[in-house]
């Protein structure tokens, strides 16, 4: 049955995954109703089956149902606005938890369902004011479902105990979700803790509600921990100190016991009758030399150990607790001469009635002495009580399961007493062991514990030891107690008048704060309304609409300050016309400058041409071109002019007039380079020049010769990989009024391919100052690998202004590749 309900869970997981990729606002706030409803009621309907068992069938499958109602809507909040990578881990996590679940492991199911249903994103739907809200809905879930938990473990079968593990298992795994969902959405109002509230008076007025009462919480719930572990403790160290006189006073009754060695077990007789009410089921064993012989009580299975503890005096204490494998008593032991006697009470007596001493529920923890046991007598061949069983009346299953073992072995079921306190039980009858331990998380925390010192028979011998014992004090009875003591004490009115005036100081604080809030709220608000009418004339165009300043502090220090800033608009204004002229004759430059771009490749046979510019500015300054010649050259030209924007944009009209005045067919590059620089130094002004380079490729026989005057060596790129750079020419043009320059050849080969580019390509830089630089673009074209020209200089564009990264362009980029074709 828990394979079949695994799968239905997965079934509902799947559909609940699916509705909630389609989710809209209207549908998740459907589902967190759906999903706090039925919570709610899981968890009622689960303490219920734990209170009712006639009605523990029906109940648990309610329960079932309910959880898996609540699942189905966790699931498809889960799903909103859900991401490929995180089912990367949900998948995984939720098909072990179902693995977990069909096993009838409903512990690890449910936590690892919680980790993988870990996801709110559709918080982003909520303001800060409903995410708060939503956080103490959550909050309010996770601590019904806390204080209300099932009272212990109960035994079922079949049908019911499928239904259990599955309702507690979803129960846990919804509980787990909210508490961590609270912590998130609460995330939201730390951030944002004006909860939308737009008035800021009210901000003011609840900064300062939560200023007092988080505080005020806080030391309450440190008060109140500290007092309940302060009282838990001392009374632990109460009952401590009672066991141990206790252990003394027997001790010291033995010992005089055996004083006169005629009258010892007459004595010891008399012990056990008179200390019949303070030492409940007293064990006394008797004997000369290295014999033990049992004078009252009943026996005990470990007797035999017992007559080596008197000889271990001096070595191990002689009174105090004494621990076997499986039972704990309170006992002492004596010896004079070669007369030893040993007494043994059961602790778990003494621990009943240091409860009222002490006002608090006192019991052994840990291996040992767990409360009363049931054994088995070797002697008789029954099974008899050691001490009393007692067994909370809520536990009926583990009751049950208590008087079965002990209906096997005829024992009476009024060996099982029943008490309105709870008790901690231990029942052992051979392989058989019964044992409750009724303690929660929040009773474990809140006792006090103290070690107490004693012996244990422990393989075979005796040693030192000690015992962990707790005592717990319920919290509701610190403040009662002073007022019931007032009665008897006068003084102890004197917490209560403190408290009191405490809290009326806390009072008369509260409101003097309030109202300070409150005036300084009108203050803040008056300025704020100032500066909204103020914004409400700017937005409408008044310029001249100015504050009148009534106070001196920062806001209406801000109000002064729109004050001057309507003034600068104003200026602004004037000075914006200016720029709307100059962005007028900007537009005009970039025109002309895209004019005298070239707008497409020309179609030479045997090349392929592409060239690109991208400006770092609305206007920049480099140039390309590709002329087609009649004779099937192409001229490539690619030119920096030094300086940005329109001054670099005219140097650069008046190199491209020079360039294509002169007749292209019949000059060769070095003569063209030399032309070139003698108009542009007569027509530029000091300081302004141009990098250039100019090349003549042949399409026919791949043939290129180029003049480099000044410019950044083009590429030609190899097909077999390898690379060479374009160097021949001479100075940069515009510079001196007549300079010489070298003429280079080079030669394309099928396949190869040569690439011009300008400096804004290989200095770009990124944030840290590093250029994209000559071997990234080398590597890029050797990855060219036949890709068209027009995509190998789209992608080497795209790569620099990626590593120049958000600081932006830094240069113009300007590329022309040409490619011979096979």
């Amino acid at each position: 049955m828990n394979g079949l309900l695994a799968l239905i869970a997965a079934g509902v997981t799947v559909v609940a995954s699916r509705r909630g990729r389609a989710a809209d606002d209207r549908s998740i706030r459907r589902w967190l109703v759906g999903f706090a409803i039925a919570m709610a009621l899981q968890t009622a309907a689960i303490r219920l089956a734990y209170e009712f068992p006639s009605l523990r069938f029906p109940l648990t499958a309610f329960a079932a149902g309910y959880g898996l109602a609540a699942w189905a809507s966790v699931l498809s909040l889960v799903a909103v606005d859900t991401r490929g990578r995180d089912l990367v881990t949900r998948v995984p996590l939720l098909i072990f938890a179902g693995v977990a679940l069909a096993t009838g492991r409903w512990q690890v199911a449910a936590w690892l369902a919680a980790a993988g249903t870990a996801s709110y994103r559709w918080r982003s739907r909520f303001g800060t004011a409903q995410l708060f809200q939503l956080g103490l809905g959550a909050l309010a879930l996770v601590t019904f479902s806390f204080i209300i938990p099932p009272p212990g473990r109960i035994e079922t079968e079949g049908l019911t105990r499928s239904f259990l593990a599955f309702a507690r298992a979803t129960s846990l795994a919804a509980g787990l979700h909210a508490g961590y969902g609270a912590i998130i959405l609460f995330n939201a109002f730390v951030r944002d803790p004006s909860l939308g509230i737009r008035r800021v008076g009210w901000r003011l007025a609840l900064s300062h509600l939560l200023v007092v009462l988080v505080p005020l919480a806080l030391l309450s719930g440190m008060w109140v921990s500290t007092t309940v572990l302060g009282v838990s403790q001392d009374h632990a160290q109460i009952a401590a100190r009672a066991l141990g006189d206790e252990a003394e006073r027997m001790e010291r009754a033995l010992d005089a016991a055996i004083a006169d060695p005629a009258r010892s077990r007459e004595r010891l007789l008399a012990i056990a009758d008179a200390h019949e009410a303070d030492w409940p089921q007293l064990r006394l064993w008797h004997g000369v030399g290295h014999e033990l012989q049992q004078v009252a009580g009943d026996s005990l299975p470990h007797a035999l150990a017992l007559v080596s503890w008197p000889d271990s005096i001096g070595r191990i204490p002689t009174s105090g607790l004494v621990g076997f494998d499986d039972s704990l008593f309170l006992g002492a032991t004596a010896r004079r001469g070669t007369s030893r006697v040993v007494g043994l009470v059961p602790v778990r007596p003494l621990l009943d009635s240091l409860g009222p001493l002490v006002g608090a529920r006192v019991e052994m923890i840990g291996s040992r002495g767990r409360g009363g046991e049931v054994v088995w007598d070797e002697r008789t061949g029954a099974l008899r009580t050691v001490d009393d069983v007692e067994v909370d009346t809520r536990d009926s299953a583990e009751v049950e399961q208590a008087r079965e073992i002990a209906r096997r072995f005829g024992l009476p079921e009024s060996t099982f007493k029943s008490r309105e306190r709870r008790g901690s039980t231990r029942l052992v009858v051979g392989p058989d062991t019964f044992a409750t331990r009724p303690r929660t998380v929040l009773a474990i925390l809140t006792q006090g514990y103290v070690m107490v010192r004693g012996v244990a028979f422990d393989q075979g011998h005796w040693s030192r030891s000690s015992f962990l014992m707790s005592a717990d004090h319920p919290p509701s009875r610190l403040l009662a107690g002073i007022f019931q003591l007032s009665s008897d004490n006068p003084f102890s009115y004197l917490p209560i008048v403190l408290l009191t005036f405490v809290a009326f100081l806390f009072l008369v604080i509260a409101i003097w704060d309030i109202v300070m809030v409150t005036n300084m709220g009108r203050s803040i608000t008056s300025a704020i309304e100032a500066l909204r009418v103020a914004a409400d004339k700017l937005r409408a165009g008044d310029l001249g609409h100015r504050i009148e300043v009534e106070h001196r502090d920062d806001l209406w220090d801000v109000a002064g300050a729109f004050n001057l800033a309507a003034e600068g608009l104003s200026r602004a204004r004037d000075m914006e016309k200016e720029q709307d002229r100059i962005e007028n004759e900007l537009q005009v430059a970039r025109r002309i400058q895209a004019r005298l771009l070239p707008a497409e490749p020309p179609q030479v046979n045997g090349l392929e041409i592409a060239g690109l510019y991208e400006p770092a500015r609305e206007v920049g300054g480099d140039y390309f071109d590709h002329i087609a010649l009649d004779d099937g050259r192409v001229l490539l030209v690619i030119a920096d002019v030094s300086g940005k924007s329109v001054p670099a944009a005219l140097i650069m009209s008046a190199f491209r007039t020079a360039l294509v005045s002169q007749d292209l067919a019949r000059i060769e590059p070095a003569v063209l380079a030399e032309r070139l620089n003698a108009l542009l130094h007569s027509s530029l002004d000091p300081g302004k020049f141009v990098t250039a380079f100019l090349g003549f490729l042949d399409g026919r026989t791949g043939g290129l010769v180029y003049v480099n005057a000044g410019h950044n060596p083009p590429v030609l790129m190899r097909r077999d990989g390898s690379h060479e750079g374009l160097e021949k020419g001479g100075t940069i043009l515009g510079i001196l009024p007549s300079s010489r320059f070298e003429q280079g050849e080079a030669s394309l080969a099928p396949g190869d391919l040569v690439a011009l580019y300008t400096d804004g390509v290989t200095e770009g830089a990124n944030a840290a100052g590093e250029q994209w630089g000559d071997d990234r673009l080398v590597a890029t074209l050797g990855r060219a690998d036949g890709r068209p020209c027009r995509q190998i200089a789209t992608e080497i564009a795209a790569a620099v202004r990626a590593f120049e990264g958000e600081q932006g362009a830094t240069d113009d980029i300007t590329l022309v590749i040409a490619r011979r074709l096979g």
